[in-house]
Formats: C-alpha cells, sequence, structure tokens
C-alpha cells in the first residue's frame, strides 16, 4: 500500500521524488536520492539532506474485468482532502490544494463510467474497469514497474484459469495448470463472450 505518510514526513525533511520506479510483485516502488528541499504543504524549518527514499507508491491486483489499486493515506488529513482523477488513459491522486502525489497515463485504457474509487479504513481503492475485458497487465502505470516476464506468464494463467471458471461455473479449476505457454484469456478459442 501507498505510504503517504512516509512521502509526507519525506517532503517536510525536503525530499524530492523522481519518476524512476521498480516494481516488486504487484507493488509499485519509488526510488530516489536527492539533495534539494521544498516548502511544499506549508512547512516550517525545511532542511537540506541527501538520503536514498524507498517506499511503496501502491499495490494492486486484477480480475478479467478490472484491475484495483490500494493506496495507503496519512493519518494527518482528512480522507475529504484527498481526491482522484480517473480518465479513459490517465490517473491522478492527489490532496487538494497540492501537487498531484500520482499523475500518470495508464498501460491501457478503462472504462470511465464504471470506474471508481472509495476511502474506507484509511485506504483509498480505485476500481479501474478494464475496456478489454480478459487483457492482463503488466502494470496499471504505462511504462512504470512493469511485472517481470515470469510474473506477467503467472498472472496470465491465472486470469485464464479465472476466465475458465466463469464460463463453466459447475466445474472445479482450482487445481488445473498449464504446461507451456498459457494463451491469451482475450482471444482463445473465440475470446471472451459479451455479457
Amino acid at each position: 500500500m501507498i505510504f503517504l505518510e512516509e512521502c509526507i514526513s519525506e517532503l517536510r525533511k525536503g525530499t524530492h521524488f523522481t519518476k524512476g520506479a521498480s516494481v516488486l510483485g504487484h507493488s509499485f516502488v519509488k526510488r530516489t536520492t536527492t539533495r534539494k528541499w521544498r516548502r511544499n504543504w506549508h512547512l516550517r524549518n525545511a532542511t537540506a539532506f541527501s538520503m536514498e527514499v524507498c517506499q511503496k507508491v501502491f499495490e494492486w491486483d486484477q480480475t478479467l474485468d478490472e484491475v484495483n489499486m490500494y493506496i495507503t493515506l496519512p493519518k494527518e488529513v482528512p480522507t475529504k482532502l484527498f481526491y482522484c482523477k480517473v480518465q479513459s488513459k490517465h490517473v491522478e491522486v492527489g490532496i487538494e490544494g497540492n501537487p498531484p502525489y500520482l499523475n500518470h497515463d495508464l498501460s491501457s485504457p478503462v472504462k470511465t463510467d464504471s470506474s471508481f474509487w472509495t476511502i474506507e479504513d484509511d485506504t483509498l481503492h480505485i476500481t479501474l474497469q478494464k475496456r478489454d475485458k480478459g487483457q492482463t497487465w503488466s502494470s496499471p502505470i504505462q511504462g512504470q514497474g512493469q511485472l517481470d516476464p515470469l510474473a506477467a506468464d503467472l498472472e496470465q494463467k491465472r486470469l485464464m484459469l479465472q476466465r475458465f471458471q466463469e464460463e463453466n461455473p459447475g466445474f472445479d479449476f482450482s487445481q488445473a495448470q498449464f504446461s507451456g505457454n498459457c494463451p491469451d484469456p482475450r482471444t482463445f478459442m473465440g475470446g471472451i463472450k459479451s455479457d
């Protein structure tokens, strides 16, 4: 989950976050080093320093229909100050009156009328409805933190089994395995049937 509390704490200390990032599993992690300081959040006594910061920005998962992003919110900021904007190929998350914390293009288009966000127990949950049902996403954010080939293959196999289960509710696919490459769940055997 995103640790915005740490981000706010680091901004108070003067950390400048860069766009460079990497993914560990299904967590998006930012890493940066800086000597700059900023006076964001109307803070006093900002100091210059140099240190490496590594923090989880968000966690995510996916189903055949949707991609879910989970961001842990700082407790000291009232939840009504957070905002989230979901566009067809873009997502933006931030605190009103400040630059957006997350402001990136999505790796694939979404249905904006079916996508939504909620805040529950200090967690911002963004549900992105996939425009192409069954498409395997390597990351919600375009060009950032792509799953490695092994993790992407495992994710595609999991989605394929989910598709089989949806299309054949009387069968149990919990112990099913693929030998070799897994077919694309979106196009295999004529593709996914529309609802």
